[in-house]
């Protein structure tokens, strides 16, 4: 069982390490407004959502529009 545990933590862990370099690589496609792109709240300069969890909706609302084709 150990071994099969091993495996279970080297595929998570290659798997992270994908897909923090696919992060790493691609273009953002937001830009900074002075508001959330989630909620509208007013927010400091730079910055794109007021927290991650505006974020994290944000971006599965994002994915159902791409499965949904729109």
């Amino acid at each position: 069982m150990n071994d099969v545990q091993d495996l279970a933590d080297q595929a998570e862990a290659a798997e992270q390490r994908h897909r923090d370099a696919a992060l790493a690589v691609r273009k953002p496609s937001l830009l900074a407004c002075g508001q959330c792109h989630f909620c509208a709240e007013p927010l400091r300069a730079g910055l794109l959502f007021c927290d991650l969890e505006c974020r994290d909706l944000f971006e599965r609302e994002q994915a159902a529009r791409r499965r949904n084709g729109g």
